[in-house]
């Protein structure tokens, strides 16, 4: 769904409370997994999705993330960035969600 659809479905004021409200999930920067941190990857910069690319104005079906935005905790369109799978689903066993950077960062390669 495009931003300016859903503004004018439920208005402005709706959409900003909505944003504000899931705004603590979306600054929890890293998912951690086996006691190492990985950088989510934010809407619209999936891999697993090959070369489709998300537009300016489209908004993530699920958790009404904007382009460059973090997903919120659970949205089925989160990709691992460990394992590059849908992370809700993923093998990786994700532990937990955190702001914190001071963990042992992992190579994605």
């Amino acid at each position: 769904m495009k931003k300016s659809e859903l503004k004018k479905q439920r208005g402005q004021k709706w959409y900003d409370k909505y944003q504000e409200g899931v705004r603590p999930q979306r600054d929890q920067k890293n998912f951690v997994i086996g006691g190492v941190a990985h950088p989510r990857i934010p809407w619209g910069a999936e891999k697993r999705f090959g070369k489709v690319k998300t537009k300016a104005d489209e908004l993530c079906h699920d958790c009404l993330a904007e382009p460059g935005m973090l997903h919120i905790f659970n949205c089925d369109m989160e990709e691992c960035p460990k394992c590059g799978d849908q992370a809700l689903i993923c093998p990786c066993k994700i532990a937990e969600y955190t702001e914190k950077a001071d963990l042992q960062e992992d190579s994605l390669t």
